[in-house]
């Protein structure tokens, strides 16, 4: 299950790259966009901030860190999500709780992406 997750999170690295914060469009969300029916505009559209407030080969080009910065950038969204669902429909999220609860498949997901980020600033370097 830990090879999976690490795994995963490695190849979501293709996605949740260092690059998100580029002005343009990378190589991955035009891939996106051609193969996923148009889920990429909501993809490119969520990135877009990111984008704005991280300027390119800045802090989230740093090991660890630029890695961090984007699975808060992701939590945020996912609390902005919550929220509306429980003003909109009465939805009760525990989105802490779920976090705590699987903190170490989080963590180990997250070591994968952090994986993959460093084979990104690796190819940026050399």
């Amino acid at each position: 299950m830990a090879t999976a997750l690490a795994t995963i999170g490695c190849f979501s690295g293709i996605f949740i790259s260092p690059d998100l914060d580029m002005p343009t469009r990378t190589v991955s969300e035009t891939t996106l966009l051609r193969w996923s029916w148009g889920v990429g505009y909501l993809w490119i559209a969520i990135w877009y901030p990111y984008g704005v407030l991280f300027k390119h080969r800045g802090i989230s080009h740093c090991l660890l860190v630029g890695t961090g910065t984007r699975l808060l950038y992701l939590l945020g969204w996912a609390f902005l999500v919550q929220e509306v669902l429980r003003q909109s429909v009465g939805l009760e999220g525990q989105l802490i709780f779920w976090i705590q609860v699987h903190s170490i498949p989080i963590g180990i997901f997250s070591a994968g992406l952090a994986v993959s980020d460093a084979g990104h600033w690796l190819m940026d370097h050399f």
